[in-house]
């Protein structure tokens, strides 16, 4: 995953952090792509990790004072960092003494558990020792190195608190998954080269003209990079009549011809003979149908979620500190499910718990795999 796809993910956060948000998106995208993210995010993270930053003091946006933050801590507010944007990040890399301050750090735990969750979701597969103090080894999961990319990203910019009309957004990432079908990016790099891409910004200012910019460069790799600027109005300014947080057709409409305009100025430049896009009605169809499958696997995955963490409380009630069960309760509750069955190991390490005769049956019958209850009992 390149490093503008990252960003853009991250940007994906919003106003009001979603993890989410992020985990849903990561969920659409192939294995590799997510194993590419947590990559770059373990990159992200390991440049705020010097000596410098570790002597920083930062407290938690829930609380406390300021402190040298311990090991686990000191990892989630490097990523509370990232989920800051690339701007903030680039800041604290450059001057250690940006880090110092107060930082959602629960943010930052739920952030670094993105590409995981994304990957369950994605494959039905438990992930594949993902850790961002090492780098994702290919022999965990048997998959190859992180390097499939979308041939195309559109990411909208805008320079205020305002966030834009969600319907908007929601029709323009719909067009950008359809867009990354086989017909539009064989088309491109069979005209452009492998590993061409375009990074789309739409440079929401309010500008009273339309007018656009083309950039070609290379990335890291030596691949073709192809960037375009857009300077729209912002869709509130196009569509006056439109309501802001209805999810009404015409913030479709417009989705559609801004990204036509791209479509449009891509075959003229380069000659690229791109497909039309699908019909309005039957592409609003295959967005609605998509939104439902999303939110009807959500709240499946949230009651799964749920009755696993119920084991928790059921099983260690009255064996382990209550203030203890409920640290690890509320942990849970912020995207812990992918390492329960080892947090669950190591708060029994620290209380000398012993294993019970019922605790196997008792974790399988909330759903946990014979490899967790394994994990959690050893």
């Amino acid at each position: 995953m390149r490093d503008a796809e990252f960003w853009e993910l991250i940007g994906a956060l919003g106003p009001e952090p979603d993890v989410d948000r992020v985990v849903a998106r990561l969920a659409r995208r192939r294995p590799e792509e997510i194993l590419g993210f947590h990559e770059r995010l373990r990159l992200a993270v390991a440049a705020l990790d010097t000596d410098d930053h570790r002597r920083q003091p930062v407290a938690d946006s829930s609380g406390g004072p300021p402190a040298v933050p311990s090991d686990d801590a000191f990892e989630d507010v490097r990523v509370a960092v990232v989920a800051h944007g690339r701007d903030r990040w680039r800041a604290v890399v450059a001057d250690p003494g940006a880090l110092a301050g107060v930082w959602p750090l629960e943010l930052g735990e739920h952030l670094g558990q993105a590409a995981a969750e994304a990957y369950e979701r994605a494959t039905g597969d438990p992930a594949p020792g993902l850790d961002l103090a090492t780098p994702y080894d290919p022999a965990d999961g048997g998959l190859p190195p992180a390097s499939l990319h979308s041939w195309l990203l559109v990411i909208p910019c805008e320079y205020d608190e305002v966030p834009l009309p969600e319907a908007y957004e929601q029709n323009l990432e719909w067009l950008k998954v359809t867009l990354t079908g086989a017909d539009w990016w064989g088309r491109w790099e069979a005209a452009r080269g492998p590993g061409s891409q375009v990074n789309c910004y739409l440079d929401l200012t309010g500008a009273a003209r339309r007018r656009s910019a083309v950039r070609i460069g290379k990335d890291y790799a030596g691949r073709e990079e192809v960037t375009v600027t857009f300077r729209l109005p912002r869709p509130e300014e196009e569509r006056p009549d439109l309501d802001p947080a209805a999810d009404d057709p015409g913030w479709a409409a417009l989705a559609r011809t801004h990204t036509e305009l791209l479509l449009d100025l891509l075959r003229a430049r380069f000659g690229v003979e791109l497909p039309p896009l699908p019909d309005p009605a039957g592409l609003e169809r295959a967005r609605r149908a998509a939104a439902d499958r999303d939110r009807a696997e959500s709240i499946a995955f949230a009651a799964w979620n749920a009755e696993r963490t119920t084991a928790v409380p059921g099983i260690w009630a009255g064996r382990v500190p209550e203030d203890a069960l409920d640290d690890l309760v509320r942990t849970l509750s912020h995207g812990g499910r992918i390492r329960l069955p080892a947090m669950i190991a190591a708060m029994r390490a620290r209380y000398g718990i012993a294993v019970a005769d019922s605790d196997a049956e008792l974790l399988a019958r909330h759903g946990y795999s014979p490899a967790e209850i394994a994990t959690a009992l050893a």
